[in-house]
C-alpha cells in the first residue's frame, strides 16, 4: 500500500540506530541515498561498511521499498558481518519446538553456542520473551504504544479496529467514485442519493446501497485486526500477531513474514505497510466488471452485489501480506462472469 511519499522534497523523518539493538536517531531524507548517508554520519559509520539497510524484521530495504515506507519508520543499519536475523529465530525456535521445556539457562546456553553478534542473541531473546507473552492491551498499561492518536481511544484494539475498517471504507469509496464518477459528496456512511436520477445511477445507487448496508451490518470487517474478536474473520492470533499470507499467486509466505503491531509503537507504524491484497485486482477487473453488470440493459437479470461483496470487501479474495509479497504486476486473474447476475 504505497503512501506515495517518494516525491515529499521535504523528506520524511525516520529513526535508524546500528544493528537490531542500537541507540535509537531521528533524522530526515528526501530519498535512500541521503538516508544512508546521513543516517551513517548520525551513527558514526563509515559509509563504506554499510551492508544493508533493513526494518527490524530484518526485511532488507531497497530505494523502491523505501519509497513506500510510512514516517518515523525504525531502520536497521547493518554491517556486512552482521547475521542473519530469520537464520536465528529459525534455529532457536527449532529448538523450542523440539523441546518445549527449555528456558532460563539451557535457552541462553544454547544461543551462545551459536556464532552471532550478541546484539542478534539479546533480539531473539526479547523477540521469544513477545511471542510468548500477551502484550499490554490498556492506554494506561503503555502509553508510548498510544503516542500521537487521539484520546478517544482507550485500548490498542479499539485502534486496531477502527484502522481495518478505514482499510475497507476506502475500496467502498472507490467503488462509488467508479460507478458514480459525478458525484463527490457520498462516503461509505452516506445514503447513496445525491446523483441524477438516470435509470443507470438508479441501478448503481441500489448496488451502492446494498454494498453499503451490507458493509454497516458487518461493522466494516473491524475484526480483521482485532486480536479480542471471537469470530473466524480475525486475521491474528490472540496475542494480535500477523502471519504473512502470500503473494496472490502462492499458497503460503516463502519468508515466513510475522509482525505483532500490539507489541510497540515501532511494530504498529511498521503494519501500515502491510497490505490486504485483492487476488482477483478491484481496479483492474472487479469495478469495471461491476460497472459493466450495473449498465447492463437486460431486464431479466440483476446484479449479483453479494458476489461483487464478497470479492471486494471479505478474505475470500483478500490476502494479509508483507509489502514485499505484495505482488503488483498483472494478477491475471478474472472474477466468474457467471456470477455477475442472478435471475429475477
Amino acid at each position: 500500500m504505497s503512501n506515495n511519499m517518494s516525491g515529499d522534497n521535504k523528506g520524511r523523518p525516520f529513526k535508524v540506530r546500528k544493528g537490531s539493538r542500537g541507540v535509537q536517531m531521528g533524522l530526515v531524507a528526501k530519498n535512500f541515498t541521503d538516508l544512508k548517508r546521513d543516517g551513517c554520519k548520525k551513527l558514526n559509520m563509515p559509509l563504506k561498511e554499510l551492508g544493508s539497510v533493513t526494518l527490524t524484521d530484518d526485511t532488507v530495504v531497497d530505494e523502491e521499498y523505501f519509497s513506500t515506507l510510512p514516517r518515523n519508520t525504525v531502520l536497521c543499519f547493518r554491517t556486512e558481518k552482521d547475521c542473519g536475523y530469520q537464520e536465528l529465530l529459525d534455529k532457536v525456535e527449532e529448538v523450542l519446538d523440539l523441546n518445549s521445556s527449555i528456558e532460563g539457562p539451557d535457552l541462553q546456553e544454547y544461543i551462545d553456542k551459536v556464532h552471532y553478534e550478541q546484539d542478534n542473541v539479546i533480539n531473539i531473546l526479547d523477540y521469544l520473551r513477545n511471542v510468548k507473552s500477551n502484550p499490554a492491551e490498556n492506554r494506561h498499561e503503555d502509553e508510548a504504544w498510544f503516542e500521537g492518536l487521539p484520546s478517544k481511544y482507550k485500548t490498542k484494539c479499539q485502534v486496531l479496529r477502527d484502522r481495518a475498517k478505514a482499510r475497507v471504507q476506502k475500496y467502498f469509496n472507490l467503488t462509488r467514485t467508479k460507478l458514480l464518477p459525478g458525484d463527490k459528496t457520498v462516503s461509505a456512511e452516506d445514503d447513496v442519493d445525491s446523483t441524477e436520477n438516470t435509470v443507470d445511477n438508479k441501478r448503481a445507487k441500489d448496488v451502492l446501497d446494498n454494498l453499503r448496508n451490507r458493509l454497516k451490518t458487518n461493522k466494516y470487517h473491524q475484526e480483521y485486526f482485532d486480536r479480542s474478536d471471537t469470530t473466524e474473520g480475525r486475521c491474528c492470533d490472540e496475542t494480535g500477531k500477523f502471519e504473512c499470507q502470500g503473494s496472490y499467486d502462492r499458497d503460503a509466505c516463502h519468508a515466513r513474514h510475522t509482525i505483532n503491531p500490539y507489541l510497540s509503537r515501532d511494530t504498529f507504524i511498521e503494519f501500515s505497510s502491510w497490505n490486504l491484497d485483492h487476488q482477483i485486482e478491484k481496479s483492474k477487473e472487479i469495478i469495471p466488471r461491476l460497472k459493466e453488470a450495473v449498465f447492463d440493459n437486460n431486464p431479466d437479470r440483476q446484479v449479483n452485489w453479494e458476489y461483487f461483496y464478497d470479492l471486494l470487501f471479505t478474505m475470500e479474495n483478500l490476502k494479509l501480506v508483507h509489502v514485499s509479497c505484495h505482488d503488483k504486476t498483472d494478477h491475471k486473474l478474472t472474477i466468474d462472469r457467471s456470477k455477475m447476475f442472478v435471475v429475477r
